[in-house]
């Protein structure tokens, strides 16, 4: 009986610790437009997922103990560039892939949280895209940055329909 209490306790906490493990704040366009070094019109690559697993735990240490990472990067095939400050030249038709936005924070907190039993609640910023015109251009523009030696998004949701391309580039000119 004691036994299912404790059981119902730490489902109840797990469930609790799951649903505040993140905290989000809001940007808007013209904010991700300036923090942005790399704002390019791409189309999906094939295949449009790229999913690998990195390990974090002292060699020897199981998977159980102490389970991998799981870095899941989108593939784009870039169209056009309307900005480039990351300072590596982009052509059109070069693949990046691009992990999620904090992906270095993801992946401390991962590690922290398996190796030393840190748990700490990180704020992550993430952009809500407009809603996609009826018809209109075709692709996506991706807000990427520079980590490490790949992309993350700029935010979680970094990405807007081809439609608003005028208006980022008006964002682009006027500096806002």
């Amino acid at each position: 009986m004691r036994t299912n209490r404790l059981a119902l306790l730490a489902l109840a906490l797990t469930a609790l610790e799951a649903s505040t493990s993140e905290r989000h704040d809001q940007i808007e366009l013209s904010d991700l437009v300036r923090q942005s070094s790399l704002i390019a019109l791409v189309e999906p690559a094939s295949p449009p997922t790229k999913k690998t697993e990195i390990a974090i735990g002292p060699k020897g240490g199981s998977k159980e103990t102490y389970p991998p990472f799981t870095r899941v990067q989108q593939r784009y095939v870039v169209k056009a560039v309307l900005k480039n400050e990351a300072g590596k030249k982009l052509a059109e038709g070069a693949l990046i892939e691009v992990d999620v936005g904090d992906f270095d924070t993801r992946l401390t907190v991962h590690r922290r949280y398996y190796l030393e039993g840190v748990r700490k609640i990180p704020i992550y910023s993430y952009y809500t895209p407009s809603p996609p015109p009826d018809a209109g251009a075709a692709g996506s523009i991706v807000f990427v940055q520079r980590s490490g030696d790949g992309w993350e998004f700029t935010a979680s949701g970094a990405i807007e329909h081809a439609g608003m391309r005028s208006t980022i580039e008006a964002l682009l000119t006027t500096g806002r």
